[in-house]
């Protein structure tokens, strides 16, 4: 009857996996034989999966030995060895593969959640300021025109009490506008003339790397592994950008230099 070598319990015909440990079971306690040749060692949930993985693999003689101080042992019959050997270090490298990948990404998550706002350029920065100084300027010089001609008499419009409360709240409304409007318009103006000078260090700096460096010697500084996934090229890449522009350049705003990195990963890898 099967046996588990680990719990040292015999179950019914047709079980092949110890339900309390996990382990594959032997075909019985006459099958463990002491020849048996040893093709992993190790914590126990890990051996579990080695051996679970080899008996997939049609390795019908792996079971599980008994436990030490070095770990959870995992055997195979002698003639099976050495395609069991070759299996299982398929399994753990596969493993440790996905283990650094998993690390990676999560690492890689991190750094998206400390990433920083997206860079707005100074000519958007222009537009939508110079938008907003038009609309407020246009607003308020209406709405003071028409309390003007209000108070005038000219537009009959609510009488007594309510009618001073209304001039009162309306037209300090509308000096509000008026004021915020020439202070968006001083603003437009500024970032007007840092625009020129944005386009021109962004310029620069796109220039000064390109002639640095190129797609594949960024893959060669960093040994990028050619059958890594692409996501995981994507971050090594600007990772590498990044710090090359931060070495050279130290006092870039964050989300300028993001933006950076993202036009320059285009223009090598795009």
């Amino acid at each position: 009857m099967p046996w588990c070598t680990k719990c040292k319990l015999e179950y019914v015909e047709g079980v092949t996996f110890c339900p309390d440990c996990g382990s594959p079971l032997v075909d019985n306690k006459d099958s463990i034989n002491k020849n048996d040749c040893l093709v992993f060692k190790g914590e126990e949930d890990l051996a579990e999966r080695v051996a679970q993985f080899l008996d997939y693999s049609e390795i019908k003689s792996v079971h599980a030995g008994e436990p030490d101080s070095e770990g959870y042992p995992v055997l195979v019959a002698e003639q099976d060895y050495k395609e069991a050997l070759k299996l299982a270090r398929i399994f753990l490298y596969k493993e440790t593969e996905q283990k650094i990948l998993t690390e990676e990404q999560q690492e890689q998550k991190k750094q998206q959640e400390k990433a920083p706002a997206p860079y707005i350029k100074k000519a958007d920065k222009y537009e939508d300021t110079h938008s907003s100084a038009v609309t407020l300027l246009v607003i308020g010089s209406f709405g003071i025109i028409f309390m003007v001609l209000k108070i005038a008499g000219v537009l009959p419009f609510l009488s007594g009490s309510a009618s001073l409360l209304f001039d009162l709240v309306m037209s300090a409304v509308f000096l509000f506008f008026l004021i915020c409007g020439f202070s968006s318009q001083k603003r437009a103006k500024q970032l007007k003339g840092e625009i020129a000078e944005e386009v021109s260090t962004t310029k620069e700096i796109t220039e000064w790397f390109l002639s640095a460096y190129t797609g594949e010697t960024i893959d060669a500084a960093i040994s990028l592994e050619t059958d890594m996934a692409e996501e995981m090229k994507y971050f090594h890449r600007t990772e590498f950008i990044k710090q090359e522009l931060n070495t050279k350049l130290t006092e870039l705003d964050d989300s300028y230099l993001e933006d950076l990195t993202e036009n320059l990963y285009h223009s090598l890898f795009e």
